[in-house]
């Protein structure tokens, strides 16, 4: 018992640490801002990112979305 407690343990220990690495890894994208990433990544995965719907799921393609992604990207690159 306290040996499978132990194990578990150490086995979440090393997905963590896993995790942790993954999440360091896209916040250090080079030239991107890590909000953006992730906004963007959200928009890939079919959420909406406009304010006007942010969260909601998305079905085909939302101009609003896309006029506020291609805005924050310009802005990123002043």
């Amino acid at each position: 018992m306290a040996r499978d407690l132990y194990l578990e343990n150490q086995e979440l220990k090393s997905e963590n640490e896993e995790l942790k690495n993954l999440i360091q890894g896209e916040e250090k994208e080079p030239g991107r801002q890590w909000g953006l990433s992730n906004l963007e990544k959200l928009h890939r995965e079919n959420y909406h990112v406009c304010p006007l719907n942010f969260g909601a799921r998305r079905e085909g393609d939302c101009l609003f979305c896309r006029e506020f992604l291609e805005k924050a990207g310009r802005e990123e690159e002043k």
